[in-house]
């Protein structure tokens, strides 16, 4: 039987978080790519958060959508973005310090070209 506690789950949703926000600060590229598309929700492709997900204290899933609340808060805080694209489950981030999206018609090849770096 595996039980995680609401500090437990707090310290899982932190590390989650500071992984992101250390690999969106750290590839020289905007889109960084999180998980895979094989989860549903994606972020269970995350060791921990599958953990939170599996918990037996998760069966009406409310603890975790309370990680991925928390994971979601933490990154927001650091100004970093995880999403979706619209044709993929899969999640990527965006350090929104270095990437802003671009709001012109320029052809798009690739996620990546939809980012520019922000000037300083």
């Amino acid at each position: 039987m595996t039980y995680i506690n609401a500090t437990t789950m707090h310290d899982y949703a932190w590390l989650v978080a500071d992984s992101i926000i250390q690999e969106a600060r750290t590839l020289e590229g905007p889109v960084v790519w999180i998980t895979g598309n094989s989860y549903m929700p994606p972020l269970r492709s995350i060791d921990l958060a599958e953990m939170v997900y599996q918990a037996d204290n998760n069966d009406d899933g409310e603890l975790f959508a309370s990680f991925a609340e928390l994971v979601e808060s933490h990154l927001s805080d650091a100004n970093v973005m995880l999403e979706c694209p619209e044709y993929d489950n899969a999640l990527y981030a965006v350090d929104l310090n270095r990437w802003q999206y671009r709001d012109d018609d320029s052809p798009v090849d690739d996620i990546n070209d939809e980012w520019e770096r922000i000037e300083s």
